[in-house]
């Protein structure tokens, strides 16, 4: 019985603690604790009476909601491990929108390659072992041409989430083909003809 009058004032405690919190969301909310004369300690949003108080603590409870634009923990670690690179093409159409609409979907971070070069398309050829578009790269595992099961598979072998979490936003870095250098062999462009002399 002793030990149920001592619990008791603690678990009514931690209920109105708990009740203040939840009641005022996510706005900051005064929380007061005072002790009265008799030594009576009181919990309250409001202050206490003039006089009634030998001593006051005030404190500020916010919310414990954190916001963040980050990944999940397990995509993190996913592009940690296992990264995915797709190579396109500019006029690789439909098979190339659904691949990346598919990694946009699941909230996977990737490096897309746009082959137009000599160097990207040995790249393809070198990691792909062919030269299809797109071209699902995760980890080392390599996925040619578009098959939404295929994809899928992959990622989730890697341990890619399913879906996107609100307010996540997946890194995308966009590689472009190398611009040709300037013909330099064809020599100094011809000079405008001289005008006729009289």
């Amino acid at each position: 019985m002793n030990l149920l009058r001592k619990s008791a004032p603690i678990s009514i405690l931690a209920a109105c603690l708990a009740a203040a919190t939840v009641l005022q969301g996510a706005q900051a909310q005064q929380l007061y604790r005072w002790v009265d004369k008799n030594g009576k300690v009181t919990y309250s949003q409001d202050p206490p009476p003039a006089g009634a108080a030998k001593s006051v603590e005030q404190k500020r409870l916010t919310s414990s909601v954190v916001s963040t634009s980050e990944l999940p923990y397990e995509a993190q670690q996913a592009a940690k491990n296992f990264p995915v690179t797709v190579y396109t093409t500019p006029d690789c159409g439909d098979p190339c929108k659904s691949g990346l609409a598919l990694l946009g979907k699941r909230g996977v971070p990737y490096k897309e390659v746009s082959v137009g070069d000599a160097d990207s398309l040995a790249e393809l050829k070198r990691v792909s072992g062919g030269g299809q578009v797109p071209a699902l790269v995760v980890g080392r595992n390599a996925t040619s041409g578009f098959l939404d099961a295929g994809w899928n598979s992959a990622l989730d072998v890697a341990g890619y989430p399913q879906s996107l979490p609100a307010g996540a936003k997946p890194k995308v870095t966009k590689v472009l083909p190398k611009e040709p250098p300037a013909d330099t062999a064809a020599g100094p462009a011809p000079a405008a003809p001289a005008p006729p002399s009289r």
